[in-house]
């Protein structure tokens, strides 16, 4: 199957048509996996740590064991772990997290609810950028902008709710408390051979840990 660049002129498609565009796209995607990089790998590169102020913050790659088992194909998950160790809270809202990939490109996290709505279309990982995303930067022969989505959830299978009750909420951390969860990204391009996932919890300094892109 020959596989179709998308480009601007897909923003201003509806909704329905940019769906069905989606299922031709799908076959298109980069079949990778994010390996984790840098001096605290752990787990032959299943899991990387860094910690700044007190705040801890650990993330696991191939993690998901849950169902769907497949959901790899349409998305991103990665499980985060962050620990609060000083006398405060620590507050990180979920449009503090993004992912920076090689060609400079920033990948918006995808809320649970939208990311429930992939796994449950199966539609995610196409090679023309992220569906659903907020403020992704203008990449050359990308969707400059993002489309900007949102999808409502309704009627979903309950085989996909562990997409939903996993996800990483974000949200305050109480003094000496953990939060924990799936973060969910689209499947990156296929150009893609590193991403920065960075956590900028409110008045703190940033959590950034490094990744690469293993063709499988």
């Amino acid at each position: 199957m020959r596989c179709i660049r998308p480009s601007v002129w897909m923003s201003r498609l509806g909704l329905a048509a940019l769906l069905s565009l989606v299922v031709v796209l799908s076959g298109c995607a980069a079949r990778a996996k994010p390996v984790a990089v840098g001096p605290s790998v752990t787990d032959a590169g299943r899991r990387v740590a860094v910690e700044r102020g007190g705040t801890r913050a650990t993330v696991t790659v191939d993690a998901w064991k849950y169902d769907p088992r497949d959901l790899d194909r349409t998305l991103l998950p990665f499980f985060l772990v962050v620990e609060n160790t000083t006398s405060g809270p620590v507050r990180l809202p979920l449009e503090r997290v993004t992912l920076t990939d090689s060609t400079r490109r920033q990948w918006s996290l995808l809320t649970p609810e939208q990311a429930h709505h992939l796994a449950l279309s199966g539609r995610g990982g196409w090679g023309g950028g992220p569906l659903f995303s907020i403020g992704v930067g203008g990449g050359s022969g990308g969707v400059g902008g993002g489309v900007g989505v949102g999808v409502p959830v309704g009627g979903g299978s309950s085989a996909y709710a562990e997409v939903l009750t996993r996800a990483f909420r974000g949200g305050e951390i109480a003094a000496g408390r953990r939060m924990e969860g799936f973060l969910y990204f689209p499947r990156l391009d296929q150009d893609v051979a590193r991403f920065t996932l960075t956590l900028s919890p409110d008045g703190q300094d940033e959590l950034s840990l490094e990744f690469a892109m293993e063709k499988r």
